[in-house]
């Protein structure tokens, strides 16, 4: 799912997908919604701009909603990010509903002022108020979605004000088996506010199976490490 083109020349799809590539031996094809970098090739591509000008996980929502009705799609698909990178050889069991924390007991006060948090706390309100669990399931990690369930979305005004979290809505909507929290297992690297410290990102590069971070932590040691671990261009790129 991608909004407008990065500041990078879309540089995180392109290393996205090497690490889909070289890590996801089940990959069989790759569905772009929304802008498509000039120099992808052999994706099936769905035009389809970013309406909710303050509300990202809106255009997120719209977009999940929007590939659904493809009727080549298969039921079962990975939702990823461009800023998604798979960094330990990967099968289907490997991919789980991981939740960071769960809201039910959190009180109003205690989420951030940041629009963020303020979303995740509309997305609590909104779940309590319809008797669903209220597990965060913000991971920034690749999650498989199933097409035939993501009619659930439309029980929620998604679109209205700064909206609600994507995948909380989804999970706690849906029966997903057994929930498991982020931190079972080396589940994820991810840095966000500020570039990470040497030590700590390499110890997390080397065992933790999904890479994220956002652009406060983006620094030349995380390019580097990402392009010298997938140097291999792909079927991809043109």
């Amino acid at each position: 799912m991608l909004g407008n083109e990065s500041k990078l020349d879309d540089w995180e799809l392109r290393y996205s997908l090497r690490s889909l590539v070289d890590n996801y031996s089940n990959l069989e094809r790759v569905w772009v919604v929304g802008h498509c970098p000039k120099w992808a090739k052999g994706v099936s591509h769905i035009e389809m701009p970013d309406s909710y000008r303050s509300n990202k996980d809106a255009n997120l929502v719209a977009k999940v909603m929007r590939a659904s009705l493809e009727p080549t799609l298969s039921e079962k698909f990975i939702m990823m990010s461009d800023d998604h990178f798979i960094l330990q050889p990967t099968l289907d069991s490997d991919f789980h509903p991981f939740y960071n924390k769960d809201m039910s007991n959190m009180p109003k006060d205690s989420f951030a002022s940041n629009k963020w948090a303020q979303r995740l706390r509309r997305t609590k309100e909104v779940l309590e108020k319809k008797g669903l669990p209220c597990r965060d399931y913000e991971g920034h990690i690749p999650y498989v979605l199933e097409k035939s369930k993501v009619h659930v979305y439309l029980n929620f005004d998604y679109g209205h004000d700064i909206g609600y979290c994507v995948f909380s809505l989804y999970f706690n909507s849906v029966d997903c088996g057994t929930p498991l929290h982020i931190n079972e297992g080396n589940t994820r690297a991810g840095f966000y506010g500020e570039p990470p410290e040497k030590k700590h990102f390499k110890n997390e590069f080397k065992v933790k199976r999904f890479l994220n971070f956002n652009d406060n932590s983006f620094c030349p040691m995380i390019k580097a490490a990402v392009e010298k671990k997938f140097p291999r261009a792909t079927r991809f790129e043109a």
